[in-house]
């Protein structure tokens, strides 16, 4: 269930994991790393990592749900592509740029009637909002 969470919004899933890519941006190059971690994880046959993901106007925070340690928070500019699974309406995932170029492919499963499509729509609109909010300020 998602819930408002101060300037942002709140749902729970699960973390598939990250890997590291090679380049940013392409479909096909996200896909293949989500079946990857999605494989992984089946193979553990562990749980999945439940998570809180809380979208605000300055980025992406990441909460252990078992913890309620923090995984991380992507800003929203270092976002640079968000793809749903074609093949599950639950599962989305983004490329988050790090400081040194890297680039993080984060794989994760919604919870409940949460859809991924809803998920990735309301995180382009966040990013649509910072765009527009940065060629603002440059002007």
């Amino acid at each position: 269930q998602s819930e408002p969470a101060g300037d942002g919004i709140s749902f729970k899933a699960k973390l598939f994991g990250v890997e590291e890519l090679d380049e940013s941006g392409k479909d096909q190059v996200c896909l293949d790393a989500m079946t990857r971690l999605k494989a992984f994880v089946k193979s553990k046959k562990e749980s999945k990592q439940k998570i809180r993901i809380t979208f605000t106007s300055s980025g992406v925070n990441l909460i252990d749900e078992s913890t309620q340690m923090s995984l991380g928070f992507h800003e929203i500019e270092r976002i640079s592509f968000i793809i749903p699974d074609p093949k599950d309406k639950r599962t989305f995932g983004y490329i988050y740029e790090e400081k040194n170029d890297r680039h993080q492919f984060w794989a994760f499963k919604t919870e409940g009637a949460v859809c991924a499509a809803l998920v990735v729509s309301e995180l382009n609109r966040i990013l649509e909002i910072a765009f527009e909010q940065s060629n603002n300020n440059q002007e």
